[in-house]
């Protein structure tokens, strides 16, 4: 009677050990997987953010041109306009 259970007792801790060390490895399989996400995450917000400021810089660009257009063609105007 001793020795099952003595048997009964090895195979219940076996197994639970056997649950620990897999339920360990998932949660460490989850935490890569989470922390592979994050990096993938913040890679495209930088990417995101860099074409952001790209965009930015080509519509403040534009915004100087227009000024500048517009400026020079309103000063071509105002010459003929009083000079001819």
């Amino acid at each position: 009677m001793k020795s099952v259970q003595l048997a009964i007792e090895i195979t219940t801790n076996a197994q639970e050990a056997t649950a620990k060390h897999q339920a360990q490895q998932i949660e460490q399989e989850a935490k890569g997987k989470l922390e592979r996400q994050r990096i993938q995450d913040e890679a495209a917000a930088e990417q995101a953010r860099q074409e952001l400021l790209k965009l930015q810089t080509q519509s403040q660009s534009c915004k100087y041109l227009a000024v500048w257009k517009f400026g020079f063609v309103f000063k071509i105007s105002f010459f003929f306009k009083f000079h001819f």
